[in-house]
């Protein structure tokens, strides 16, 4: 016999079966002259007449059928509860799982969003110009980083606090980046690359490490060399550029 169980309390157990299936309760001590009923309290047997209780149920009939002994269901009826219990703690705890994972996502979209930085489209112009007249040579992080220090500038109280100003600056004796000074930022075509550096930056990526400068120390004068050495903090090497805090 088929039947679905649906809740069990103690001495009571609740199905849903075909009302053709419908039997009589029949003890324990019955099931046991006939093998082929099933050894359990509370058994379904062959006629509806003994049932209890009928009530309806939309298309099918609820049947709650009370044994008159009061012990929790053994045999085979125990086995159908125990893993209708274990398939209902699993349903939830996919659930559970699946709404961790969500608020997991959402988390981290808005912490994507945090880190994103909004610019015009001027300032991204420059932006892209200096990363290429700066990094164009280098690899993706590379040009990264020349991004990042701009943005790290920008954000730092001893520089100016918009990116144009950061680029253009100039105390009246030097500009702070060379290409400014001679002019290359103005004649460099900006590569895909660069755009793309640009692109993740203003998305949130950040590998600079707080980094401010940096220097190409192979082409530097000692003069600037000496001022990077004694008075800033090496941070690391990537590329030709060497960064500084």
């Amino acid at each position: 016999m088929a039947a679905t169980v649906f809740a069990v309390a103690t001495g009571t157990l609740v199905i849903m079966v075909d009302e053709s299936k419908i039997a009589r309760v029949t003890t324990t001590a019955e099931a046991k002259e006939n093998p082929t009923y099933m050894s359990t309290n509370t058994i379904i047997t062959a006629n509806t007449s003994f049932l209890p209780k009928v009530q309806q149920a939309g298309n099918q009939k609820e049947f709650t059928v009370i044994s008159p002994y009061r012990s929790e269901p053994d045999g085979i009826v125990s086995m159908i509860v125990e893993e209708t219990k274990n398939q209902i703690q699993e349903t939830l705890q996919e659930q559970r799982d699946v709404l961790e994972r969500s608020i997991e996502v959402h988390k981290q979209k808005v912490e994507r969003e945090k880190k994103k930085i909004h610019l015009t489209a001027s300032e991204i112009d420059a932006l892209e110009h200096i990363v290429e007249a700066e990094a164009g040579d280098q690899d993706v992080i590379g040009r990264i980083l020349v991004a990042n220090v701009v943005m790290n500038r920008v954000k730092a109280k001893e520089f100016p606090n918009d990116v144009k100003g950061v680029i253009y600056q100039n105390n009246g004796k030097v500009y702070q980046f060379s290409p400014v000074l001679d002019g290359s930022i103005k004649r460099v075509k900006v590569s895909k690359t660069t755009k793309e550096a640009v692109r993740r930056v203003l998305n949130g990526e950040d590998h600079s490490k707080g980094a401010l400068y940096f220097v190409q120390r192979n082409i530097a004068s000692k003069k600037n060399l000496s001022w990077f050495d004694r008075d800033l903090t090496r941070l690391f090497k990537h590329g030709c550029h060497t960064f500084y805090k």
